[in-house]
């Protein structure tokens, strides 16, 4: 059975918000791919993922991954077995990166800041920022392709249980509402009982 789906949440690109010849530079968006890439890789649990999940009041996460946690079967009896984890990766503005990344802890169980390997010094030097406000620090080391986890986010679960579940309910309704076949994706459609779908 194949482990990890890539769900398209139909939200638009952020980029073109931006100036022509700003948002043609993909920098950040290749830096993302080549992170997200890495991080599937290293995945052992169920999961499904997505770029650019916006939720309203809450801003677009860059990447959110939807993981099954446990046996596939655990998550079919519990519906806490299901966690959502959020990611806003930047090059270089820790801050703003914290700022964005700090509004996904409303429905993300946890949150996590990403980096470059060579510009993540600034953003460690801060790290009680991070733990202040509960969030976690990875560096992506392009040329190895490695990962280091910096800090841990100090918290478990959102913030807000409703924006939670609203959250839950917009991945199931994407991946009820998919072509391909289901059952990869039956220890995530069996919580739509107990989140309203």
């Amino acid at each position: 059975m194949k482990r990890v789906h890539e769900l398209n949440f139909g939200c638009f690109n952020t980029r073109r918000n931006l100036p022509g010849d700003t948002g043609r530079k993909r920098g950040e968006s290749n830096f993302l791919g080549a992170f997200t890439r890495q991080l599937l890789n290293v995945q052992t649990t169920p999961c499904v993922f997505g770029r650019n999940f916006s939720m309203p009041d809450c801003g677009v996460a860059d990447l959110v991954l939807f993981m099954c946690n446990g046996t596939d079967d655990s998550c079919l009896a519990k519906p806490d077995m299901i966690s959502i984890v959020a990611y806003e990766a930047k090059l270089t503005n820790w801050r703003r990166a914290l700022q964005q990344a700090y509004r996904y802890r409303y429905y993300a169980d946890q949150v996590f800041v990403v980096l470059p390997q060579e510009r993540h010094a600034p953003a460690l030097m801060n790290r009680k920022c991070f733990q202040q406000f509960g969030i976690g620090l990875c560096a992506y080391d392009a040329s190895d392709k490695s990962i280091a986890v910096l800090c841990n986010p100090n918290f478990k679960g959102a913030l807000n249980p409703k924006k939670r579940e609203k959250a839950l309910h917009r991945f199931a309704t994407r991946v009820r509402n998919l072509r391909e076949t289901r059952e990869h994706f039956e220890p995530f459609l069996q919580r739509r009982q107990m989140i309203g779908v």
